[in-house]
């Protein structure tokens, strides 16, 4: 199956609601006395990010129909233009959950829904280390 791209037709999320916060990497054991321990499970985890899109009534139906035909259901992953903190640049994203609809008037519906992104792009080691002298 090739790689589903989020249709140019459809708007980005808005900046306005977006959140991100890192996957949980972190195994931790709690221990009957003195601190608990706690180590890195995993290298690579995904990370969660909120978004939300504001539409008008034809292209929220394009979008149900989109999640329901392309994504099935939002159960395959698509690349979508986000923010990562230093630029916008292509996500692998899926869908967690279902997204919620709102109508905000007769001609403007809010969509928000929760995605998980694949090996989110973050700034190399490298970079990191210029940056910190």
């Amino acid at each position: 199956m090739s790689t589903l791209h989020w249709p140019s037709r459809f708007p980005l999320p808005s900046l306005n609601r977006f959140t991100t916060r890192p996957g949980n990497a972190l195994l931790r054991t709690e221990m009957e006395s003195g601190p608990a321990r706690q180590r890195r499970q995993f290298t690579q985890n995904p990370a969660l990010i909120d978004v939300e899109w504001r539409v008008n009534r034809t292209t929220f139906g394009m979008i149900e129909s989109w999640f329901k035909h392309y994504l099935h259901d939002g159960a395959n992953w698509f690349l979508i233009k986000l923010w990562s903190g230093n630029a916008m640049q292509d996500h692998r994203v899926r869908f967690i959950t279902p997204y919620t609809a709102q109508p905000l008037s007769n001609a403007l519906i809010i969509i928000s829904a929760e995605l998980e992104v694949d090996n989110p792009p973050i700034v190399s080691q490298t970079a990191l280390d210029n940056y910190l002298r």
